[in-house]
């Protein structure tokens, strides 16, 4: 591992207790560095009195700062492999996982510049396709992965909810509803009020694989319940699923 270069103020101390004639273990002893380290920057240091700090910062220092960066890069790496993973855990943020970070590498990046090392790998390492949507083609449906709540005005009590959510591709345009579950009459409500908020009916609704929509997912002919069947008839329009276990077909 790469070493962290020692503070300017250490470095003019060794420069100076070399030039009165002390030795090196006693030089190490008095910076509190390591003898390796003190014989180290003094077969780089020349010894002139008219040398500038940062003339002395570019003899002393050369490739120690490269070394660090390409050391810590290199740790980053390692780390953003199973930090990926992580990630799409259900209450892990950036935050947990810089932190985490840290605590095996207590020299580490900065929070900012984690994260942009993070962008940059999710961004190598995810490969889409653009996709292209016409008006009134498709809604897509679902219910938010994590419980949210509200507190009752009255007594103050938190109240657990279910978060429905869509979103018209082309437009981006979004509707939210919280319900009390994802049983079929808070479904029915959802699909009412979604279509009421959007003032029309899109040709196709697509919805992630819901017990409520869904009897058996398939990739290419799953089965939907009575219910869909019956609110499909009734809007003219058609459901659609999502494959299953590949959460990635459905991007928002």
């Amino acid at each position: 591992m790469a070493q962290k270069p020692i503070a300017m103020e250490h470095l003019k101390q060794v420069l100076q207790l070399h030039k009165d004639g002390i030795a090196i273990r006693e030089i190490a002893r008095r910076v509190g560095i390591d003898r390796n380290t003190v014989r180290k920057y003094l077969s780089r240091l020349k010894t002139e009195e008219s040398i500038s700090e940062g003339g002395l910062a570019d003899q002393a220092y050369d490739n120690d700062l490269l070394e660090l960066e390409a050391e810590r890069l290199r740790q980053v790496t390692i780390h953003l492999a199973s930090a990926e993973k992580e990630l799409s855990k259900t209450g892990v943020t950036r935050q947990l996982l810089w932190q985490e970070y840290l605590e095996q590498h207590p020299d580490g990046y900065s929070y900012s510049r984690y994260c942009h090392h993070l962008q940059q790998y999710l961004k190598n390492r995810d490969l889409s396709m653009h996709l292209e949507y016409e008006p009134g083609d498709m809604v897509m449906v679902d219910f938010a992965g994590k419980k949210q709540y509200y507190r009752d005005q009255d007594t103050g009590e938190r109240v657990e909810c279910e978060v429905f959510v869509a979103i018209l591709p082309f437009s981006g345009l979004i509707f939210c509803l919280a319900v009390a579950s994802q049983r079929t009459p808070n479904f029915i409500r959802c699909i009412n009020a979604m279509l009421r908020f959007y003032a029309g009916v899109t040709i196709t609704i697509l919805c992630d694989n819901l017990r409520t929509a869904v009897i058996r997912p398939d990739r290419y002919e799953p089965v939907f319940t009575d219910l869909c069947n019956q609110l499909s008839e009734h809007y003219g329009t058609t459901f659609s699923a999502t494959r299953p276990y590949l959460p990635g077909t459905k991007r928002w």
